[in-house]
């Protein structure tokens, strides 16, 4: 899980809005579950690596996202 902070271009990396680049827990080490909290706004992205791709996962109706990993 990653928290961002005010530092310009030293985190969120991965974000989709972002100019392409080399993401390095998508495609060096593979990590399949990516989380990316943002304290000022209060918005979770909750992203899992089904293919590369990371895949934004959408919570339930409650607001919740499910890890099958951790049931």
């Amino acid at each position: 899980m990653e928290f961002l902070s005010h530092t310009d271009g030293g985190e969120y990396f991965c974000k989709r809005t972002y100019p392409p680049r080399k993401c390095f827990y998508e495609q060096i080490l593979k990590v399949t579950v990516y989380v990316i909290f943002d304290p000022e706004d209060g918005i979770l992205e909750f992203f899992q690596l089904e293919n590369e791709p990371y895949q934004l996962k959408q919570p339930d109706k409650n607001g919740y996202h499910w890890l099958d990993s951790m049931d």
